[in-house]
């Protein structure tokens, strides 16, 4: 099973990256996408993930400090992707 989290604020960009993500993965089996509104969500509910990937500019934890705070964690972190549109 391949995990991916995506933490986007904006609502309709959320539902842009999953149709994208969807699209380009849609015919591979095994593949999960989780979507939250903010880092503080994922950091709450998150469990373990393949690829993150996570707006910059957050309200709250911006995506640079989330993935600072889980490599500080964790000492390692999935591969993590920060996007701003």
């Amino acid at each position: 099973m391949i995990k991916i989290a995506t933490i986007e604020d904006e609502e309709n960009i959320r539902q842009e990256i999953v149709r994208y993500i969807k699209k380009g993965i849609g015919s591979i089996e095994g593949v999960e996408v989780d979507v939250y509104e903010s880092a503080e969500r994922y950091l709450l509910v998150g469990g373990r993930y393949d690829l993150v990937i996570s707006d910059i500019e957050l309200p709250g934890i911006s995506g640079l400090e989330l993935g600072k705070n889980k490599r500080e964690q964790s000492g390692c972190v999935p591969r993590f992707s920060n996007i701003t549109l």
